[in-house]
């Protein structure tokens, strides 16, 4: 997948995403097996318990599954629409400074992306986000995605 240069990420944030774009979410690292992005904790973030705002959590996590998703969509020239049907989500620890979220691996999103491009029905999937504390390697969330991928008539 090719490397997307981080003003066009920023520009794009600001033009789509603007939620995303004031919380500071940022693109962490994009490639063939993984999609991680990044949110360093900030006043434009935190919570009153001095941590990363859950709501914000949700949005790293989801924008890893969404861009990984996206560029395989696109890579793949395919005319496939994506939807978020669904979320779920689980907090471990306080998120304290800067987390990773990842998302991996890209097979299954590669899978059913092919898959809808061959067929009318939609398809569904289930895709996984783990968050880690980079500063102490703790796991502090994890969360599940469910996307729908469906072929545009």
């Amino acid at each position: 997948m090719e490397k997307i240069p981080a003003w066009k990420f920023l520009f794009y944030k600001w033009l789509r995403l603007p939620a995303a774009a004031f919380m500071g979410v940022g693109l962490g690292h994009i490639g063939q097996d993984a999609c991680e992005t990044c949110l360093k904790l900030g006043w434009r973030n935190k919570n009153p318990f001095r941590s990363l705002y859950f709501a914000a959590q949700s949005a790293a996590a989801e924008m890893a599954t969404g861009l990984a998703a996206y560029q395989i969509v696109t890579a793949q020239g395919s005319k496939v629409s994506m939807l978020v049907t669904g979320m779920e989500a689980r907090f471990h620890k306080k998120a304290t400074g800067t987390v990773i979220f990842r998302c991996s691996p890209l097979q299954g999103i590669r899978e059913a992306v092919e898959l809808a491009h061959g067929q009318s029905e939609s398809v569904e999937l289930q895709v996984p986000v783990t968050a880690i504390q980079t500063d102490t390697g703790v796991l502090v969330s994890e969360f599940v995605f469910h996307w729908s991928f469906k072929r545009r008539s």
